[in-house]
């Protein structure tokens, strides 16, 4: 089990990894609007409906996720990487609508706490994957191909 999450691990790489966290956060984001009219007579998702239904926000932190998970396998994750960064931008700028404009008294932590996720993601998407990493999984790799030939 170890050596499967170990090979997995290489595989993705460091980023792969951050991009498998985030379809953990964007599902449950999604889930979390789920019922949707409990959750619509909350002060800061009313507000939110004001530019899109739940059903849609929903669906696009969904979206988000899904396309995240797919791409933590992928070399290039730039997509995921930015409409990650974008959507958690994007809800921060809300949070402080809701705040400055709907009164929402809270809205402002809202707004640093996805404004922190947005930075965080643009930051990792910047960051090359580190060489020896590839390496290692490139050794892996060979290892795994040996192994299957004998």
């Amino acid at each position: 089990m170890e050596r499967g999450l170990m090979r997995l691990a290489h595989r993705v790489g460091r980023r792969g990894c951050y991009l498998f966290f985030l379809p953990l956060l964007d599902i449950v984001i999604a889930y979390s609007m789920t019922p949707f009219a409990a959750v619509s007579r909350l002060p800061t998702y009313a507000y939110f409906t004001r530019y899109l239904p739940l059903q849609a926000w929903a669906g696009v932190w969904l979206t988000v996720g899904i396309v995240c998970g797919v791409q933590a396998f992928a070399r290039r994750d730039h997509f995921a990487f930015g409409l990650a960064a974008a959507l958690k931008f994007a809800w921060a700028a809300l949070y402080v609508a809701a705040w400055a404009d709907a009164g929402v008294s809270r809205g402002w932590v809202g707004a640093i706490v996805w404004l922190a996720f947005g930075a965080v993601t643009a930051i990792i998407a910047s960051w090359p994957e580190s060489r020896s990493l590839m390496l290692a999984a490139a050794a892996v790799n060979e290892q795994r191909e040996r192994d299957g030939d004998e």
